[in-house]
């Protein structure tokens, strides 16, 4: 038993000091994750942080944050990244200001087809949006082309030829990422009864 026991704390030993051996160090050839990069706390510090595009950030009103994982954008000027493709938890994502220049080429309404790709990216960490962030962007890299539109699988709220939305039932309200009551973590929307 002490054996076994010891061989497990031997191979968690080695599993740790495999993470940190492979740690990026915010460079082009080894960027920082999205997890890296939060845990730098916003020191203002120039690196590359790569991560999957999983939503834009809307607006913070009244401590709430609105944005939304899910189709339909409407084309902000805020990507949110994170280490996963389809992660849902503000906490593990970071926000990417993108500026109004790269907001005309790369928004999510226009250009939908980046919705849960790869993107590396280089600027300054940084609170944006009252989140941790990447301001100040000095180079990013946009997955190549061609690439598929995953949104065409999520049309469900909105028809985007005619912009025809939902209609909520009254007494609903429906807010991208707002989560509280019940989570419908599928859609990355939430459903809060008033």
């Amino acid at each position: 038993m002490l054996i076994v026991m010891r061989g497990l704390f031997i191979a968690f030993v080695a599993f740790l000091y495999s993470g940190l051996l492979y740690a990026g160090d915010g460079s082009v050839s080894s960027p920082f994750t999205v997890e890296e990069a939060l845990s730098k706390k916003n020191n203002n510090m120039l690196c590359y942080v790569s991560g999957y595009i999983v939503g834009e950030y809307v607006n913070y009103s009244n401590n709430k944050h609105f944005y939304n994982m899910a189709p339909p954008f409407e084309g902000t000027s805020t990507y949110l990244i994170a280490d996963m493709p389809f992660e849902y938890r503000l906490e593990k994502c970071m926000t990417v200001q993108l500026g109004a220049a790269n907001t005309d080429i790369c928004n999510l309404d226009e250009y939908p087809v980046y919705w849960n790709k790869k993107l590396l990216l280089q600027g300054n960490l940084s609170l944006f949006q009252t989140l941790p962030g990447i301001k100040n962007l000095k180079n990013f890299v946009l997955p190549e082309q061609p690439l598929e539109d995953e949104t065409v699988y999520w049309n469900i709220f909105e028809d985007f030829e005619t912009k025809n939305g939902y209609k909520p039932v009254s007494g609903d309200m429906y807010g991208g990422g707002v989560f509280m009551e019940r989570i419908m973590r599928f859609l990355g929307y939430s459903k809060v009864l008033l």
